[in-house]
């Protein structure tokens, strides 16, 4: 049975299915499908470039391009820049790990109180003199992951079921995305500077979180219109949600990460 699927552009013949060339004319036939990759590969690299664009505006002025410029993210965007972070922040606690590990005195692994516990059981744990880095990896990126989600969601349920006040959730998305690039960058110092002095790494992640608190702040205020009062009221409590999810998680992680 012959399907006949397109016409040929030049003399308009019918085309079979697979046909590279115009069995009339001859002229040459595009493959629909090399050409929707293209588009695809092209459309990813400059979804990328977007990000990493978006990404130094938010490290040059974080507290001002979370509130005016996180709503221009479109959902894809914003869930690819989830994604990277988390990815991040898995392979900024994996070389925490490793120091530990190592006997290197590294600030993060010792003073982040949500980790501690996790880091001291990964420590003494068995490991038949082989250490499971990529587990670890994947553990660490996770749990990062599900913690963002935890205040995605609190952020969102607050603004939409006690303010009343009706957002898209991926609306919180990009606020919480975007708010946590500067918490990670001073991740990142700490977990280096460390190495230099603990004084140093402290200052770090002291300016990531403060920097992460305002940018979260101030995206609610301005870029989902929530007044600053009920957003004052609102940011503590996605904060301690998140920790307690936090803890559950941890829990979790112990067991997936030394068994």
């Amino acid at each position: 049975m012959v399907i006949v699927l397109t016409f040929c552009k030049n003399c308009g013949a019918p085309l079979k299915e697979g046909d590279k060339f115009c069995g009339e004319c001859g002229a040459v036939i595009e493959d629909k499908s090399s050409v929707s990759k293209n588009t695809s590969n092209k459309e990813t690299i400059e979804l990328l470039q977007n990000l990493f664009n978006y990404s130094k505006k938010i490290l040059a002025k974080p507290i001002t391009t979370t509130s005016n410029e996180s709503k221009y993210l479109t959902n894809a965007m914003s869930m690819y820049l989830l994604a990277i972070i988390s990815i991040i922040s898995g392979i900024i606690d994996l070389l925490s790990v490793k120091s530990i590990i190592t006997n290197v005195n590294g600030l993060w692994s010792t003073m982040n109180f949500k980790l501690s516990y996790l880091f001291e059981e990964l420590c003494y744990s068995p490991f038949n003199n082989e250490i499971p880095y990529a587990k670890f990896f994947f553990g660490f990126t996770l749990y990062f992951l599900l913690s963002s989600v935890a205040l995605i969601l609190a952020c969102h349920l607050i603004i939409n079921y006690i303010f009343k006040v009706n957002t898209d959730l991926f609306d919180s998305v990009k606020i919480t995305a975007s708010s946590l690039i500067p918490f990670i960058l001073g991740k990142l110092l700490c977990s280096l500077l460390s190495y230099i002095s603990i004084t140093l790494g402290f200052i770090g992640i002291f300016i990531g979180i403060i920097l992460f608190i305002l940018s979260f702040y101030k995206g609610i205020v301005k870029a989902l219109k929530i007044e600053e009062n009920k957003a004052a009221f609102m940011v503590p409590i996605c904060l301690v949600i998140s920790f307690l999810c936090d803890y559950v998680l941890i829990k979790f992680f112990i067991n997936l990460l030394t068994h």
